[in-house]
């Protein structure tokens, strides 16, 4: 079974609105994890400089990925 036989069927089992779904609930866990994250990073920072750099990674890392899986979600 090559690449197209295999991207053929999966349209016929997962449809746009089931992979919007999907990506809502992925946004809504990177919401929780990015809440959880920055009440750490502000309740426990020891060097304010590492947790901007930190946070700076997270977001942009966060932000880049679901860039990535919404065009691909667009794209279906």
């Amino acid at each position: 079974m090559n690449t197209t036989e295999v991207l053929g069927r999966l349209h016929d089992f997962i449809s746009k609105p089931i992979l919007f779904v999907i990506f809502g609930i992925l946004c809504v866990a990177f919401g929780l994890v990015s809440f959880i994250l920055l009440f750490h990073w502000d309740r426990y920072a020891i060097d304010k400089s590492a947790i901007v750099k930190a946070q700076s990674i997270f977001f942009l890392g966060g932000a880049a990925i679901l860039l990535i899986a919404f065009i691909s979600v667009i794209l279906y």
